[in-house]
C-alpha cells in the first residue's frame, strides 16, 4: 500500500493505493492516528486507487473514525471504487461515503506567501469576571519539621482545583508518614506516595463522597476558570514550555496572580518527587548533601514524552527588583518551589496519565477531568521544576498540544 497526502484548507486528503487488508491495516491505522495526534482532525480518504477492502481494513477505518468523532473531527471516503463502496454499504458504514468533489486549493492562494497558516493558539473567554478564591495551607517549608498546628484536613469538591503535599488517613497522625505530592481537579485527586517505587493513588468524588487529605502544603482555588486557551504545535512553535503558556495566560487575563489547569501531550517533564514523608522530619534532621537523596528524587532527564499531563498551578508576576516573594508559599524554596521565567513565580504539580486526544473547541475543565481521570490510573505525580543550571540543565517542562483553563485569583492572592 502507498499513502500520499495533501492539505487543502482544514482538510488532510490522504490518497490510498493498493489493498487495505490484514497485511496493511495496522500500517494504515497507525499512520492516520499519528496524523490525528499531530493536529489533523478533518480527514478525507481518496479511495479511487484502493483496490480491495477486507474486514481488517474496515476495523482500521473504524478506529480512525472513532478517534475523530471523539474530538469533534470529521472523516469521509471519496471517489471509492464500486467494490469498496459496496463493502462499506453492506457493512452499515455507507455514511462515510461522499459523492462531493474533493476540495481544491483556491488558485488565488497557490503562489508563495499567501497560503493560510493554521493558528497555534485559540482563546475562548467564559465568565471572566467570576475570579478564583485561593485557600492556602502553609505548614511546611523544606526542610524543616511540619508545623502540626498549621496543617489542615482539606476537602476537594468539584468546584475547585489545587495542589500540594498531603496524605490520606483518619487523622494527621495516621497520615503523617504518607505525605506526598498531590493534584486535585474538580473532585478527582491523584496522590503520589513518598516511596521511590510507589504508584499514585486516586480519590474520586462520587455520590456524596468528597475526597480529602491531611495537608502540610496546599494551594486550592475555588471557582470556575474564566478563560480557555487551546494550543498546538506549529512550525514556529514545535512545543510550548510552561513559562511560554504562563506568559500567554497573564497577557489574556490582564492580572498579576492566576490559578490554572493545563492538560496536554507531553514533550518532556522536568520534576521532582518526595521519597520520604516530610512528616518524618524533626529538629535534629539534617537534609544537606548527600542526605537529600534519601528524601527526594529528581527526574534526571526530560520524562514521560508522548503521555498526557494534567498540570495544576498558581502563578504570579513578580515586579522587577522585588524580593518579597521569597516568603510566599509559591516560592518557599528557591530550588524546589519556583519555576518559570524570572518574571514569573509558580508552583506546579503534574499528574501523568495515558495519552488521550481532547475534543476540539471549548471543552469545559470539569468534562476534561472526568474524561482523563475516569480511565486508566495515573502513572506519576511530579512537582515541576525549572532546571536552569548552566551547561547541563534540563530546562523546563513542555507540551506539544492541549488546553489551559485559567482565571484571576481575586481572594487570597495577597498571601502569595
Amino acid at each position: 500500500m502507498e499513502l500520499q497526502e495533501r492539505k487543502v484548507d482544514r482538510h488532510l486528503i490522504i490518497t490510498a493505493s493498493g489493498r487495505l487488508d490484514a497485511s496493511w491495516s495496522e500500517f494504515f491505522q497507525e499512520h492516520l492516528l499519528q496524523r490525528i495526534r499531530a493536529g489533523e482532525h478533518h480527514i478525507i480518504l481518496d479511495a479511487a486507487a484502493l483496490s480491495f477492502l477486507s474486514s481488517m481494513g474496515i476495523r482500521a477505518l473504524m478506529a480512525v473514525y472513532k478517534e475523530l468523532r471523539a474530538i469533534g473531527g470529521t472523516f469521509l471516503i471519496a471517489k471509492s471504487t464500486s467494490m469498496v463502496s459496496e463493502t462499506l454499504r453492506k457493512s452499515g458504514l455507507g455514511q462515510w461515503l461522499s459523492d462531493a468533489p474533493l476540495p481544491e486549493v483556491d488558485p488565488a492562494r497557490k503562489h508563495p506567501g499567501v497560503a493560510p497558516v493554521a493558528p497555534s493558539l485559540e482563546h475562548f473567554p467564559g465568565d471572566v469576571d467570576s475570579g478564583l478564591r485561593l485557600e492556602i495551607v502553609d505548614a511546611w517549608r523544606p526542610w524543616q519539621p511540619v508545623d502540626r498546628q498549621r496543617s489542615r484536613e482539606l476537602s476537594f469538591p468539584r468546584d475547585g482545583f489545587g495542589l500540594g503535599i498531603g496524605g490520606a488517613g483518619a487523622s494527621y497522625e495516621a497520615a503523617r508518614n504518607y505525605l506526598g505530592e498531590f493534584v486535585a481537579v474538580h473532585g478527582h485527586v491523584a496522590v503520589q506516595p513518598p516511596d521511590e517505587r510507589g504508584r499514585p493513588d486516586c480519590l474520586l468524588s462520587e455520590g456524596e463522597f468528597v475526597p480529602s487529605l491531611h495537608c502540610a502544603q496546599a494551594l486550592f482555588c475555588r471557582g470556575a476558570p474564566g478563560h480557555l486557551l487551546r494550543f498546538r504545535a506549529a512550525d514556529d512553535h514545535p512545543c510550548y514550555t510552561v513559562s511560554a503558556l504562563l506568559e500567554e495566560m497573564f497577557t489574556i487575563a490582564a492580572t498579576t496572580t492566576i490559578g490554572f489547569i493545563a492538560a496536554g501531550e507531553i514533550e518532556g517533564l522536568v520534576g521532582a518527587a518526595l521519597i520520604a514523608s516530610p512528616g518524618r522530619l524533626h529538629e535534629q534532621t539534617e537534609v544537606g548533601y548527600p542526605q537529600i537523596k534519601e528524601w527526594l528524587i529528581f527526574s534526571g532527564e526530560r520524562v514521560f514524552a508522548r503521555e498526557q499531563a494534567v498540570i495544576v498551578g498558581v502563578a504570579r508576576k513578580i515586579p522587577e527588583h522585588s524580593g518579597s516573594e521569597e516568603n510566599s508559599p509559591v516560592a518557599s524554596s528557591s530550588s524546589l518551589m519556583a519555576t518559570g521565567r524570572r518574571s514569573i513565580r509558580s508552583h506546579m504539580h503534574a499528574a501523568v496519565l495515558p495519552f488521550q486526544m481532547l475534543p476540539n473547541g471549548p471543552i469545559a475543565s470539569m468534562a476534561m477531568a472526568a474524561r482523563l481521570f475516569g480511565g486508566a490510573s495515573p502513572r506519576a505525580v511530579l512537582h515541576l521544576v525549572n532546571d536552569d543550571r548552566p551547561g547541563d540543565g534540563l530546562g523546563e517542562s513542555a507540551l506539544f498540544q492541549g488546553a489551559c483553563w485559567f482565571g484571576a485569583i481575586v481572594e487570597g492572592g495577597d498571601l502569595l
